[in-house]
């Protein structure tokens, strides 16, 4: 009995030697093709290099795991309801904070991850992966305890989001340009397992080319900024600056809770604000399903981070004049005051 043990305890330390190391080159790999598009899918084709495998959706640069066939669903098979809420960003301008106030609104619980709060406030455009619901499990998934939906979103106000009810509520955040680059980039360098992105892959003037004229997903920063701002006078539409938000937090919620129809006393204003909170909802980050992600390498550092933390960039003179120069011709035109988007 004793040599039999002996010997399942040695083969499991050899099956262990030999698995572990490599585990994180298995998993990074399952993670990759779980979010790659279905055969039929356009792929973009990328006018600047790097190629990050983006799918073009509606003539849009978009993530693999965003598909033809999920927005010919939304298009035409998606149940509106009075009171759908809907987060929409362009990237890295503060969707998960935003998304998590609005939940905590509508009634829901404090989240331990990222993860759980997708789920109240699901992403209707994922098709494929780890984030994706099915078209029956999505409408059904986002009903808080207010009856209220909550959907975010990152796409510019074309196609079904431009045809959006009236009865529907859109939170659109925006962010000072300099600040969204340099974001995104350390975003897409941070998150392995979707762009495959190492030191030296990439330089700070290649991404800021593809950036700068919406070679990457979403497409072009000021470009999605002018889709929504164009709607700014709708009754159904509030437009709020992330810099903002993180000033006055407290009267940014207020706001909020005014414009989806729900009170917020001040015990309750007082819970929002310590909920989510830097600190609160960097803890998340202590979590299992963080924590596994980063030791297998799918992320490279934390979700939630602080301010000023992950790759150090920043824009040049030159990329800052035109970026000025962009958007004078985009915005200036419609009204959107300079310090919106150059506020550093």
């Amino acid at each position: 009995m004793v040599p039999r043990c002996v010997s399942c305890c040695a083969t499991l330390a050899l099956l262990a030697a030999v698995f572990v190391p490599i585990a994180p080159w298995v998993v990074q790999r399952l993670f990759w093709y779980a979010h790659q598009a279905p055969s039929g899918q356009a792929l973009h084709m990328p006018a600047y290099p790097p190629d990050i495998h983006d799918n073009v959706v509606r003539g849009i640069p978009a993530n693999s795991f965003i598909t033809d066939r999920r927005m010919d669903f939304l298009e035409n098979n998606f149940t509106h309801r009075p009171g759908d809420v809907w987060v929409i960003t362009y990237q890295k301008v503060g969707t998960t904070w935003t998304q998590y106030i609005v939940s905590l609104l509508q009634g829901n619980p404090r989240e331990t991850s990222a993860v759980d709060l997708f789920a109240r406030c699901p992403w209707p455009e994922v098709d494929i992966g780890v984030l994706a619901s099915s078209p029956s499990v999505l409408q059904q998934s986002a009903i808080s305890a207010t009856g209220q939906r909550c959907f975010k979103s990152h796409w510019p106000r074309k196609g079904f989001f431009a045809n959006l009810p009236d009865e529907s509520k859109v939170i659109y955040v925006l962010r000072d340009a300099e600040s969204v680059a340099v974001s995104y980039w350390g975003h897409m360098f941070n998150l392995f397992g979707s762009y495959w992105l190492k030191d030296g892959d990439m330089t700070w003037d290649q991404y800021f080319e593809k950036w700068f004229h919406g070679d990457l997903q979403m497409g072009g920063y000021m470009e999605h900024v002018a889709s929504w701002w164009e709607a700014r006078d709708k009754a159904n539409v509030l437009i709020l600056r992330y810099e903002d938000m993180r000033a006055d937090t407290a009267t940014a919620v207020r706001r909020i809770a005014n414009f989806i129809g729900v009170q917020a006393d001040h015990a309750r204003l007082a819970d929002i604000l310590d909920a989510t909170s830097k600190d609160n909802m960097r803890k998340w980050n202590e979590g299992w399903i963080d924590s596994f992600l980063i030791t297998m390498g799918i992320m490279r550092g934390e979700h939630v981070r602080r301010d000023g933390e992950g790759k150090k960039a920043s824009c040049t003179d030159s990329q800052r004049a035109r970026l000025v120069e962009k958007y004078d011709k985009l915005l200036k035109s419609l009204g959107m005051p300079y310090e919106f988007l150059f506020s550093n």
